[in-house]
């Protein structure tokens, strides 16, 4: 299971996701795609659906809020995120990381800071959806790289995003400028 709950409009360009699927469904039937979000787009992208005959590879299953989201990440297998740009690392995708789930994405804004390619996860350039495609192929076969990947990306979000490390240095920023004034 594939997913991703980046909103539908054309900065998060979910439409590579879909071609992505497409692509991916001429050569197995196997995989099943899920966007959990909603937007502008929701409607071409159904048309896009309904033209490419993909109703059963692809669903629009609606905005998760809170602990959905969290339900809809461990659901899935991969997390997928097709976002043209993003300011630092998306919330979206260091919980999926969080989570431990395989997450591939755009190789943009500070991705790479906390995704090494076939390490904690993968990168693929923007809009390039065989790319994509063949990065979703072989997370899918490789079960075992997966979860060692996955159980990686956990540990850098652990490590990177702690929220504890995170205020001992806005505590020591304060502390320092304090004894400075």
């Amino acid at each position: 299971k594939i997913g991703t709950n980046r909103n539908m409009e054309n900065i998060y360009d979910p439409l590579t996701l879909l071609k992505s699927a497409n692509y991916l469904r001429r050569k197995s039937k196997n995989f099943k795609f899920y966007i959990a979000n909603d937007g502008s787009l929701r409607s071409s992208l159904k048309k896009y659906i309904k033209v490419n005959k993909l109703k059963t590879t692809i669903k629009l299953i609606g905005k998760k809020h809170g602990k959905e989201n969290i339900d809809f990440y461990n659901s899935i297998d991969i997390y997928v995120s097709t976002s043209l740009r993003d300011g630092g690392l998306s919330a979206s995708i260091a919980e999926a990381m969080a989570c431990e789930r395989i997450v591939i994405v755009s190789d943009n804004s500070d991705n790479s800071k906390y995704i090494k390619h076939g390490i904690s996860g993968y990168l693929f350039k923007n809009k390039d959806y065989k790319q994509l495609a063949n990065l979703i192929e072989i997370a899918s076969k490789n079960k075992s790289g997966s979860l060692e990947i996955a159980s990686e990306a956990r540990k850098i979000i652990i490590d990177k995003c702690n929220y504890h490390k995170e205020m001992e240095k806005v505590k020591n920023i304060y502390l320092k400028f304090s004894r400075s004034v």
